[in-house]
């Protein structure tokens, strides 16, 4: 009885997992942009840049031939049909990328073969500092390519016109996982930055969780000051790539 009991648990699991998937990769969520935005103005920051980090991988070396399909496939759904795509190629490794830079925006995409893992990698970067672009416009567009299991990572930006001390520091970031009914579960302080991370209900349809020691993580905030004498706040989902 008890190990019956363990399968239908076991199966459920694996049922709620698929649905947040097919739920996520239909569109059917509302977009991260809102939430985070609102999170900023309850504090008074104002936002000033944005971005977006997508990959897929697929578990075969892409020959030249199929580099160039993966790349006219991606263009397409990205409706950037038009955009030159570079070539390159050294040992063990192939690689096809093309880019888009102007004043405010830079949209990159590189698809690389490695012939030494057995490996294709589809890598999208989008950046703005344009601040009502919602940056989930492109995973949309990402995610109608059938096929890849894609990973997203945003990455918001904000800021105060002062600095701030670690106590009121603390409450900002506080405050801002109040807003995204976020329920902390990692805290990280130095004498440089102030960081939390943790659950968050609101972005719980919007953003697959990922995670993170012992913990699930689908929110991070990180706050810091700057030599100009603003603090900036970030807001990082599922966390925050690279350094802060």
């Amino acid at each position: 009885m008890k190990k019956i009991l363990m399968y239908v648990i076991i199966f459920a699991l694996c049922v709620a997992i698929c649905e947040q998937r097919i739920d996520y990769t239909n569109g059917n969520v509302t977009a991260v942009h809102s939430p985070i935005a609102l999170s900023f103005a309850s504090i008074g920051a104002i936002s000033f840049e944005s971005r977006l980090d997508s990959w897929a991988k697929i578990n075969s070396a892409a020959t030249p031939q199929e580099l160039d399909q993966i790349a006219e496939t991606v263009l397409a759904s990205l409706d950037l049909t038009d955009i030159p795509v570079k070539g390159e190629a050294s040992e063990g490794t192939a690689r096809r990328e093309c880019k888009i830079e102007q004043k405010n925006s830079y949209l990159k995409v590189v698809i690389q073969a490695d012939y030494q893992t057995d490996s294709t990698n589809i890598i999208f970067t989008y950046y703005t500092r344009e601040a009502e672009t919602d940056t989930g416009d492109w995973v949309h567009k990402l995610e109608n390519i059938a096929g890849w299991d894609w990973h997203h990572y945003y990455l918001f930006s904000a800021y105060l016109p002062e600095p701030t001390d670690s106590e009121t520091q603390e409450q900002l970031l506080q405050a801002v996982m109040k807003d995204l009914e976020a329920k902390t579960k990692e805290v990280y302080v130095d004498d440089r930055v102030m960081s939390l991370s943790g659950y968050s209900q609101i972005l719980s349809d919007m953003v697959i969780p990922e995670w993170v020691g012992n913990h699930h993580i689908n929110v991070q905030t990180v706050i810091r000051n700057q030599t100009d004498g603003k603090s900036v706040i970030m807001i990082g989902s599922p966390f925050i790539l690279g350094d802060y």
